[in-house]
């Protein structure tokens, strides 16, 4: 039985870190039309959840793990939304990154 896929403490660490550099690249393979539909439509789906009212865990009944099931669904709506995008187009956005922040 294979182990599921989860974050390590050192991956999340170096997650929130670079959270800025993941967005930013979220942001452009989001507009990318090279992108499939469908990883963008299960991203979108994660930040409609985070918006809407409705919740998994409540925050009125517990308060801090109903924020945190929010936080949860978009790590890991964002984890395999990047881990599904061709590998080729990760690195042309990335490359431009690099490319605006240094000049």
């Amino acid at each position: 039985m294979n182990k599921p896929n989860r974050l390590s403490p050192q991956q999340l660490l170096n997650m929130l870190v670079n959270l800025p550099g993941i967005i930013r690249l979220v942001w452009r393979l989001v507009r990318d039309r090279r992108t499939p539909v469908r990883l963008k439509l299960i991203l979108f789906g994660a930040v409609l959840y985070v918006v809407s009212p409705a919740d998994l865990i409540p925050g009125f009944l517990i308060p801090i793990l109903g924020q945190i099931d929010d936080v949860v669904i978009l790590i890991l709506a964002t984890q395999y939304f990047l881990k599904s995008c061709p590998p080729e187009l990760i690195a042309e956005h990335k490359k431009r990154i690099e490319e605006e922040r240094s000049g």
